[in-house]
């Protein structure tokens, strides 16, 4: 199977890719105004958070590695305070955000897509091997996931459709176990 490349990519892609016991991700996609692989969901205090890394629009409609992300830095930080803000009560956040703080400062789409799924794998404390292959991807049906203890569980119930990094600065090594496991 051929993955999409998504940015901080769901917790079932994750889940997809640990029971084939590879990673093959395309990396010929091409990007448009509505695709996904820029965007990432997050949980935020009113409930499911979209953010999203901001490309340059005269790269749009160009393959994933030639699209560059917008030179201007207001998007980075708004979103990395948005990070801050809605896991700092986070279990493992701290232990986890200065690996992630550096992926918000790539200048293709492409760079910041390979270096977190590189970290999110780093953080899972899973070896793998992503192999980047020039095929399409395969459409991916996302399944529901089992509950887990997130920061807003106690006034907005479980969350199922977030990004990996809410699992990570959730549950922290337990994150595997998940994972691997469910």
């Amino acid at each position: 199977m051929i993955f999409e490349p998504f940015i901080f990519a769901p917790i079932s892609q994750f889940k997809a890719m640990a029971n084939l016991g590879q990673a093959n991700i395309s990396r010929n996609a091409y990007t448009h105004k509505a695709s996904a692989y820029n965007k990432f969901m997050v949980a935020g205090s009113q409930g499911e958070q979209l953010l999203s890394f901001f490309v340059n629009r005269k790269t749009l409609k160009m393959p994933l590695n030639e699209v560059e992300l917008s030179p201007l830095t207001d998007w980075r930080k708004a979103h990395w305070r948005s990070l801050e803000t809605n896991y700092k009560k986070a279990a493992f956040f701290e232990f986890y955000d200065y690996k992630f703080q550096p992926i918000f400062e790539q200048n293709t789409l492409f760079e910041a897509i390979q270096m977190s799924y590189k970290v999110c794998f780093d953080a899972l404390h899973m070896p793998f091997t992503i192999n980047w292959v020039d095929e399409g991807p395969l459409p991916f049906t996302e399944v529901e996931a089992k509950p887990y203890e997130q920061v807003f569980s106690a006034t907005l119930g479980f969350l199922p459709s977030l990004s990996i990094l809410d699992l990570i600065f959730n549950q922290g090594p337990m994150a595997r176990d998940y994972i691997l496991n469910e």
